[in-house]
């Protein structure tokens, strides 16, 4: 990888020194002397540092049609608890949004996609990736 990425691999697979000096119980040290805790190169080993390049990844996570139904679900469903909590003065309908809205991403994720939602390593950008992805599917930009 270049030092202009905008993605740091916590892994350095490709490059990580495999000499019995170099690699101690911990794992092997590459080249920037980075410890790897692992030879395997994953995608939850990544640590994305913008936002153009976490919403690539997000929709790459996002790649069965069925967890996208279900994210927009939702998502929709999550939108109008939040309307309906303001237009009643009812703050209780905001927690069954939040609830609605993880309930069917989840669902998606860890039955469909069979992927760890990337909520749980940058829950504002997935929060904010979310209504995106929504936004361009009910626009029609993005297919359903």
């Amino acid at each position: 990888m270049s030092s202009t990425s905008t993605i740091t691999n916590r892994t350095s697979a490709p490059e990580a020194v495999t000499s019995p000096a170099a690699s101690t119980e911990h794992g092997p040290v590459d080249s920037t002397g980075t410890r790897a805790t692992t030879t395997k190169k994953t995608k939850t080993d990544i640590r994305i540092k913008t936002f153009a390049a976490f919403y690539k990844f997000y929709l790459s996570e996002h790649s069965h049609r069925t967890n996208r139904r279900l994210h927009i679900v939702g998502t929709t469903n999550a939108a109008v608890l939040i309307v309906a909590a303001a237009l009643r003065r009812q703050p209780k309908l905001l927690l069954a949004a939040l609830l609605q809205g993880y309930a069917f991403a989840w669902v998606g994720h860890f039955f469909f996609e069979k992927n760890k939602p990337a909520t749980f390593k940058y829950p504002l950008w997935s929060f904010i990736s979310d209504w995106i992805m929504w936004y361009e599917t009910v626009t029609l930009k993005r297919p359903f």
